[in-house]
């Protein structure tokens, strides 16, 4: 009976030996991949009685280009490198990370704002995801294009560029409109692609000339349609006519006669003898303390009290 117990503490002690040996992440679970992440999405529009969204290959690349930029820079962002955001070409783009992350979490419990829930319940359109991870982390990109956004407003990656550890170049599939006024004046309406540093670079002004004149915040937010200035209107700077100075008056002293002041007359004081007191012995004023003062009284009675009693003490001893 003790050798099979000993047996069996040999086996559980290889087996515990065995799992410390094994390297860091020998073991584990695979990696979501962007199948998993639609499907997640799509489930959760079933629940809410809603179709599912179309698949779209170009969208998935898109996305699959900026997992791979945020695994690749280990940070969390919509913008990508050239500088464009996904709303700026009409998408929505929920994206999320951690090192347990899994399409459940990502849908059902960091979505779940008004801001990234929105996006998943859309009354239609297409889809496309990217999963990628770096040193244990895992980076979501779900990309979706509502219905009412035409397909050909989508970014388009660049042949050239390496979807592994990047993103591909958005390539602008509309042609900018410039107007000049007649004022002199230049605006810009923003297409796809459009970003304020290619805008600024290509009328030569800078970014921040760009959001003063258009009153964006700090997040530089721009939006397909919007009508930029460039440059505002030439108007003409008035010339101030010089005022004449007027010349200061000198005023006139008034001479005022001087007030006599009358004399004070300084009281005399008339000395008063001051009576001088007769000097009186310690006992001159016993009488009148104790005549005039309750108290002096009761404490006269304490006194005669406290002899008396002495007395009588005195004479029960003798």
């Amino acid at each position: 009976m003790k050798s099979k117990i000993l047996a069996h503490a040999l086996l559980l002690l290889v087996f515990l030996v065995t799992l410390l040996a094994l390297p860091a992440g020998a073991v584990h679970a695979a990696d979501p991949t962007p199948q998993e992440l639609i499907a997640a999405v799509n489930a959760l529009r079933a629940a809410k009685g809603l179709t599912a969204y179309t698949f779209d290959s170009g969208l998935s690349s898109y996305a699959q280009a900026q997992a791979d930029y945020m695994a690749s820079t280990g940070t969390l962002t919509h913008t990508r490198p050239d500088g464009s955001v996904p709303w700026g070409s009409g998408l929505k783009e929920n994206i999320a990370y951690g090192q347990q992350m899994t399409p459940d979490i990502a849908v059902n419990q960091i979505w779940t704002d008004a801001l990234h829930y929105d996006p998943m319940v859309l009354p239609g359109g297409a889809v496309g995801a990217g999963v990628a991870s770096s040193g244990g982390d895992i980076y979501f990109s779900l990309v979706v294009r509502p219905s009412e956004v035409a397909a050909s407003t989508q970014p388009v990656q660049s042949p050239t560029q390496s979807s592994a550890g990047q993103v591909a170049q958005v390539v602008p599939t509309a042609t900018a409109t410039v107007a000049v006024g007649a004022d002199g004046a230049i605006t810009h309406v923003v297409v796809t692609g459009d970003t304020l540093t290619s805008i600024a670079a290509k009328y030569g002004v800078t970014v921040d000339d760009i959001k003063r004149l258009n009153n964006i915040g700090a997040d530089n937010l721009i939006f397909l349609g919007t009508t930029l200035i460039i440059r505002a209107a030439n108007t003409a700077t008035p010339t101030p006519e010089p005022s004449a100075t007027p010349t200061p008056e000198t005023p006139t002293a008034t001479l005022e006669p001087t007030k006599e002041v009358p004399a004070t007359q300084t009281p005399t004081i008339t000395p008063q003898p001051t009576p001088t007191p007769t000097p009186a012995g310690f006992f001159a004023g016993v009488p009148g303390f104790f005549s005039r003062n309750l108290g002096g009284l009761i404490v006269g009675a304490l006194l005669g009290l406290a002899v008396g009693f002495f007395v009588a003490q005195f004479g029960r001893r003798r």
